[in-house]
């Protein structure tokens, strides 16, 4: 079971256009369904092709650990991680989403590095997630913070960042 994890806020200004105060587990429901309906369409395919949205804010809400980003009290970034199969250690990251006028300001990145950070304090191993093949942008950033395709499907890899093992660490 992952431990307890208290809710942390960084502010950053950027360039003194946008202040991004990051969080986490801190949107409400409606704020994860707002924010996915409106990166719906930068999703490889359609994210409302793909999942009743108002069903999949709910499962991320209720059973995942949030990663976000604020511009203006918006939700402007998410990364989504469950962390629910203590047996293997395997975190699987559902969601990551940056709304469009946010896009390049370094977000997405911020947000995995938050959310690696955070499965490696709770002793997973690994973390997978699944990628559109043609996507690649988001291929080309999990493979920066180390995440390898470790199968193919039609339309989809499948990637995998392998973490040191606690016992591992330096003390």
């Amino acid at each position: 079971m992952a431990r307890a994890f208290r809710a942390m806020e960084i502010s950053i200004r950027y360039m003194n256009v946008h202040e991004i105060i990051y969080k986490t587990k801190a949107a409400s429901e409606a704020d994860i369904f707002v924010h996915l309906k409106e990166c719906s369409a930068l999703f490889v395919p359609d994210l409302s092709a793909a999942v009743d949205i108002r069903e999949y804010a709910g499962k991320i809400f209720h059973k995942s650990v949030t990663f976000e980003a604020w511009v203006k009290q918006r939700l402007a970034g998410l990364v989504a991680v469950y962390c629910n199969d203590v047996e293997t250690k395997s975190a699987y990251i559902t969601s990551v989403s940056v709304v469009r006028e946010c896009s390049g300001l370094g977000i997405a990145s911020r947000l995995l590095e938050m959310c690696i950070s955070y499965v490696e304090l709770n002793f997973f191993t690994k973390i997978v997630l699944e990628v559109n093949a043609s996507n690649a942008p988001a291929v080309n950033l999990y493979k920066k913070y180390g995440f390898a395709i470790f199968e193919s499907k039609e339309s989809s890899f499948l990637m995998k960042l392998e973490l040191p093992a606690f016992s591992e660490l330096p003390h």
